[in-house]
């Protein structure tokens, strides 16, 4: 049995799946920075917010432009699991994978810390297109339904 939803409804289900995994990796590369004790603290966490910034406007802004437009284009009902394509559940599978490996590693977490915490923005970051898509499909389906509506009661006059 397929369960089923509105294609929109898949923009906020991927909005906030990237906002919780990109508020749970920045504040693990946060905890990660407030444990150690090393001078070099401000400069790990610059360096995580800077390259959240890059990975976000170079890589991810463009897969969640990409993706949004794949799930506008999906039918009106479609499987709740279309919110990723294929691809995107491999890539997942694979980012965990990296993470394990590297938390398992014998990299001090300090130092892993930034890429938690880049990673974790710019999923944060990507997180917006997903939900201001959402949103505005809210707005178009309000607008579309109250200019019916008015439309019918005219025609009953």
């Amino acid at each position: 049995m397929k369960f089923n939803v509105r294609r929109h409804y898949l923009l906020a289900l991927a909005g906030t799946l990237w906002t919780l995994i990109g508020a749970f990796l920045s504040l693990r590369g946060v905890d990660w920075i407030l444990e150690a004790t090393s001078g070099s603290l401000p400069l790990l966490a610059g360096v995580g917010v800077f390259g959240g910034f890059g990975i976000y406007f170079f890589a991810l802004s463009k897969i969640a432009q990409q993706n949004v437009l794949r799930i506008s284009a999906l039918p009106p009902l479609t499987p709740i699991t279309s919110f990723l394509a294929p691809r995107g559940y491999v890539m997942i599978a694979g980012m965990i994978l990296l993470g394990l490996l590297l938390r398992n590693s014998s990299l001090p977490r300090m130092y892993l810390s930034p890429f938690y915490i880049g990673m974790g923005l710019a999923l944060f970051l990507g997180s917006i297109e997903f939900h201001r898509s959402f949103f505005r499909g809210i707005a178009r389906e309000r607008n579309a339904n109250s200019s019916s509506s008015i439309q019918s009661e005219s025609e009953r006059s």
